[in-house]
């Protein structure tokens, strides 16, 4: 956010005001999450999150468009990239630390947190190249208007959740699983009914497929 700031043309001193100003949000932002998440529901708070963060992306960079840059237009954009940090640690951040243990079934939980995590990472390893370059004056030098290349990836990932980020608000692991073996339409897991009966159906093919899983471990280590 300093460098960001710097970039854009504010001073020093605003530049680093506006970085720990951006701190004390993500902590507002955090702890008003936990009163918000289980009210709302994971799916509309992380899409809608991206939504109110691909308007502010959007506003950063058509900002930046005009040049030079006037301080007004330094502070307007360190403004509203603090609420694109507000929106993100309310909605997206906390959500995302929700979900992930959430979806996957109980047999495959632990590998699908860490290839979520993996692959985390891997994403992070290069937003720390490219924002550098988007900021760097010897690179590509595109100050605020780096809010349109951000952007770019914002509306991939909102049309992501809208077609396949699951409602689990309210939902057991055996629903959720009962859902996905239904194959039934992410968006509509926060409404769909499921009876008792269904459910343990699922419960007992699952113990069962558990159960043949493990005679067969058994039946290979007596072999070998």
């Amino acid at each position: 956010m300093t460098y960001f700031m710097e970039q854009a043309g504010a001073s020093a001193h605003t530049a680093f005001a506006f970085g720990l100003g951006m701190n004390a949000v993500s902590c507002i932002g955090t702890i008003a999450s936990w009163f918000l998440t289980p009210r709302v529901g994971r799916r509309p708070m992380y899409l809608w999150g991206l939504v109110g963060m691909l308007a502010t992306l959007l506003t950063v960079g058509f900002l930046g468009i005009p040049s030079p840059t006037s301080v007004k237009l330094s502070w307007a954009c360190g403004g509203i990239l603090i609420l694109n940090m507000l929106l993100y640690f309310l909605t997206v951040g906390p959500v995302c630390f929700t979900i992930v243990p959430e979806v996957p079934a109980a047999r495959l939980r632990n590998k699908t947190v860490a290839v979520a995590r993996a692959a985390y990472n891997v994403c992070g390893i290069g937003a720390s190249f490219l924002n550098p370059a988007i900021l760097n004056p010897l690179a590509w030098n595109l100050k605020a208007k780096g809010g349109l290349v951000w952007s770019g990836f914002c509306i991939l990932s909102v049309v992501w959740v809208y077609f396949r980020f699951p409602e689990t608000k309210g939902r057991t692991p055996l629903e959720l699983d009962t859902l996905f073996e239904r194959k039934t339409r992410t968006r509509d897991f926060g409404t769909t009914h499921i009876d008792a009966t269904e459910m343990a159906d699922a419960a007992v093919a699952d113990t069962a497929q558990v159960s043949t899983k493990v005679v067969e471990a058994q039946k290979m280590e007596v072999e070998a």
